[in-house]
């Protein structure tokens, strides 16, 4: 993860909608990020690009962003991805499992989905090469996105990803419809989109 130091997570003033389990909240807390890190996971902006060299602790971020969304937000769906469904699996998925203490969540493998029953939060994952997943993504609604590798990922099925941010929580309130993207460095649409022409 790189020679940054890390830190606890400070107290943004951001709170999860509802009270937190002693073993929920001491799981959560004990999460150590770098600066960069907190500073994405905190940052207000609905469209967020994470950016760096391998092993910078870009896929950890996005895992925890994942499930921090899920508890600022109970209720709350949430989508992560990557291009193509083996890379999710062999490695976005990997990280998950061992960044992500296994007392959080329940997996279902077959139906690609994460469930957080302690906030009432769900995960969908998968590869955005899985055609029968991007048909679904006419009528999914998610209340936030994150993309792994997108530098890897073509501009139209990200559009596409973007539309599905429609969720409404059971309470009828609305989540931050935040989309948070990792690259490596690469010629492709995400320099135009956040470096050329933020």
């Amino acid at each position: 993860m790189g020679s940054e130091k890390t830190a606890p997570a400070p107290d943004t003033g951001l709170k999860p909608a509802r009270t937190l389990a002693p073993d929920i909240r001491a799981i959560l807390a004990a999460w150590k990020f770098t600066r960069r890190q907190l500073a994405a996971l905190w940052h207000i902006a609905q469209f967020l690009l994470y950016g760096g060299a391998k092993g910078g602790g870009k896929t950890v971020f996005l895992c925890r962003w994942a499930v921090m969304q899920c508890a600022i937000y109970p209720g709350n769906k949430v989508f992560l991805g990557r291009k193509r469904s083996v890379d999710f699996k062999n490695t976005t998925l990997e990280t998950f499992r061992r960044y992500i203490d296994p007392r959080l969540y329940t997996m279902n493998k077959q139906e690609q989905k994460i469930y957080l029953p302690w906030c009432a939060g769900q995960i969908d994952y998968g590869g955005l090469d899985d055609e029968e997943l991007v048909n679904k993504f006419n009528s999914a609604e998610y209340g936030a996105v994150g993309l792994d590798q997108a530098e890897e990922c073509d501009e139209d099925k990200v559009a596409m990803l973007v539309g599905t941010l429609r969720h409404v929580l059971p309470d009828g309130t609305f989540p931050s419809y935040q989309v948070r993207l990792t690259a490596n460095p690469a010629e492709c649409f995400l320099k135009d989109e956040f470096i050329v022409n933020p």
